[in-house]
């Protein structure tokens, strides 16, 4: 990372950590010779002088320290982020014989801000503890009361339990390093276990659970969207038809084997759509000739306004319109989306370049308000903002509807009078939502949205059996809107950036 702060990217690549010691030591084969450090020289002022005395004590009441930690004690340099499971807390259990081990593992590791740090003195213990408490890393001696620390670790994989596991052993051999990586232990330290290669093994075994707990969560919320989108394309009302780049029809839905029963009789998946479809398209001009006349044919009105249209056409290659949903928008401190790296929406509402505005704002505002605590920053900065760039971008989507179909039909336009109307009589608790994106720059989007739904039902509740202004009951809409929407005033905030 860079001495002045984070990177602030559009683009996040991983990087990769390096293999725990018990790889290298299966790797190396049966005839490998374990090399065991040598013991720690200890000194009145070194850290590792905890091994000769017993740790103070942690006061319980002291609040556990969730995501990332800067700490900076007296006469000590200040210490660099520890990352944990962010926005939970850690819960780690270590298991050994060794009185004296167990307290210095668990002051290490609380000091560095992992709670709560469990401890067990045998594998009895340790099982109870699995079994009813929440488990997210596991430190166990392999000589243990009752049975060993391989046990335990058989244990856990045998009932699907997906926690990091580290072996710590006095006694090392390649037979007992080679049985811990076959079961899946995440490291296999050697006693005397110098204090940072604990708090490194630690750190880089949550990691790795951290983005296994990212990875299942990310293909859940796919094979939630899969089914959401599978379920809209066989409700849609409007026919749907999907093909590949030679045509071929490969899916349809309901209303679109109706359509074709009723108008191209034969036309189904596996059918080839004819010229009389294909050449209907903008993917399919080639030369000026064929872009002039298939203006001429489609958009007459334009055409005759744009004197280069062929040469404009060839020059600005056909683009797509898309929209940008991703979580997380942050890795730790180290790097930040912002803009529409992390949230690119259509333009059907023109709030695009806004959006990526009011990022700016939020991100300087939390600055200012917690200082360059980076990761946390980062984590707020998405908390707050994420649900809003949701908002947008469902609402530029709406825009599009509207524009397209919407406009046509005599009760939009008698909706619209009516809202204008009620936002004349209780201007309080109605405004449009068009006019709340647009117009209002203290009122967030997720607020427009979730009262846009409000007042959505309210007109169509209102309009349902009127053909024109005159048959609505004002009145009753009047009161029926001061009920059900709290005053503007209530949700209003100085963050947005928006602009008329």
């Amino acid at each position: 990372m860079a001495k002045n702060g984070p990177i602030v990217m559009g683009v996040i690549k991983p990087t990769s950590s390096a293999p725990p010691t018990a790889r290298k030591i299966a790797e190396e084969g049966a005839s490998a010779r374990i090399r065991v450090p040598a013991p720690i020289p200890i000194s009145p002022t070194s850290d590792v002088s905890i091994l000769r005395e017993k740790p103070p004590q942690i006061p319980s009441s002291a609040p556990p320290r969730i995501a990332t930690l800067y700490r900076a004690r007296k006469g000590r340099r200040a210490r660099g982020p520890r990352q944990t499971m962010t926005d939970e807390s850690v819960s780690i259990l270590v298991v050994d014989d060794e009185t004296r081990l167990r307290e210095t593992f668990h002051f290490f590791l609380t000091r560095e801000g992992y709670a709560p740090v469990m401890t067990a003195s045998g594998y009895e213990q340790a099982l109870t503890m699995i079994r009813s408490e929440k488990i997210d890393l596991i430190i166990s001696d392999i000589v243990l009361e009752q049975s060993s620390g391989i046990d335990l670790l058989k244990y856990v994989r045998q009932n699907n339990l997906d926690c990091p596991f580290i072996v710590i052993t006095g006694f090392p051999d390649v037979s007992t390093a080679a049985e811990s990586l076959r079961f899946g232990a995440f490291d296999y330290i050697v006693k005397p276990v110098e204090k940072e290669a604990l708090l490194r093994s630690v750190r880089l075994a949550l990691q790795q659970r951290f983005l296994e707990v990212g990875r299942r969560q990310a293909e859940e919320e796919r094979e939630r969207y899969r089914l959401f989108l599978d379920a809209v394309f066989k409700s849609a009302g409007d026919g749907i038809v999907i093909i590949d780049e030679q045509h071929h029809i490969i899916k349809t839905n309901e209303a679109a084997e109706t359509l074709f029963g009723e108008l191209l009789p034969g036309l189904g998946i596996g059918s080839t759509l004819g010229s009389e479809v294909a050449d209907s398209s903008f993917a399919t001009l080639r030369d000026e000739d064929g872009i002039r006349g298939f203006f001429e044919e489609q958009f007459p009105d334009a055409a005759a306004l744009i004197p280069d249209l062929a040469e404009d056409f060839l020059q600005r290659p056909i683009g797509i319109l898309g929209t940008v949903r991703c979580r997380h928008w942050h890795d730790r401190g180290n790097v930040l989306l912002l803009g529409d790296a992390a949230h690119a929406i259509v333009p059907f509402h023109g709030q695009g370049m806004n959006l990526a505005f009011e990022d700016c704002v939020l991100l300087d505002r939390i600055v200012r308000e917690i200082g360059n605590d980076w990761p946390n920053v980062f984590a707020r900065y998405e908390a707050e903002q994420l649900a809003n760039a949701n908002a947008i971008a469902d609402m530029a989507l709406d825009n599009y509807v509207e524009m397209r179909d919407t406009v046509r039909d005599p009760k939009f336009a008698l909706r619209k009078q009516l809202a204008f109307e009620l936002e004349r009589r209780v201007p309080e608790h109605f405004i449009p939502r068009y006019s709340m994106v647009m117009f209002h720059a203290d009122i967030p989007y997720l607020v427009a949205q979730q009262r846009g739904e409000v007042q959505k039902a309210l007109l169509e509740e209102f309009t349902a059996d009127a053909a024109n202004i005159d048959d609505v009951d004002i009145d009753a809409a009047s009161a029926a809107a001061a009920r059900r929407l709290p005053p503007i005033d209530s949700i209003r905030n100085d963050l947005s950036v928006r602009k008329s």
